[in-house]
């Protein structure tokens, strides 16, 4: 299976309280395609990836995310140092089953690195 994504320029996490969230960022920003994307904590030249989800749409998923994962917010602003990320990548076509694979690929590939990701039990 043969699978392209581009990933886009980190995105910094915001005081969200003006949106009534504890975190934003300008999803504008942010295409309404299928992707993969991460919440990371970048301390130093270190990221510490904490999320990673897929959507079938990026935009509408990630407000999603800020608005109702308290849990996820909860822990970036509990994480300790640094600068909270969203990272994302958009797919090149709309399957489903490769966007599953990518999301699977990723965080197998973050736990092997030794990333303690949230939605990881």
């Amino acid at each position: 299976m043969n699978i392209k994504a581009n990933w886009s320029h980190s995105i910094p996490l915001t005081d969200g309280s003006a949106e009534g969230v504890i975190f934003w960022a300008d999803t504008e920003l942010v295409p309404n395609k299928f992707g993969c994307y991460c919440f990371c904590n970048l301390h130093g030249k270190t990221i510490n990836i904490i999320y990673i989800g897929k959507a079938t749409n990026l935009r509408k998923r990630l407000e999603q995310q800020f608005r109702n994962n308290v849990k996820l917010m909860m822990a970036l602003k509990n994480f300790g140092n640094g600068t909270r990320l969203l990272l994302y990548c958009e797919l090149e076509g709309k399957s489903k089953e490769k966007l599953k694979v990518l999301e699977t690929q990723l965080i197998k590939t973050a736990v092997v690195n030794g990333h303690a990701l949230l939605n990881v039990h």
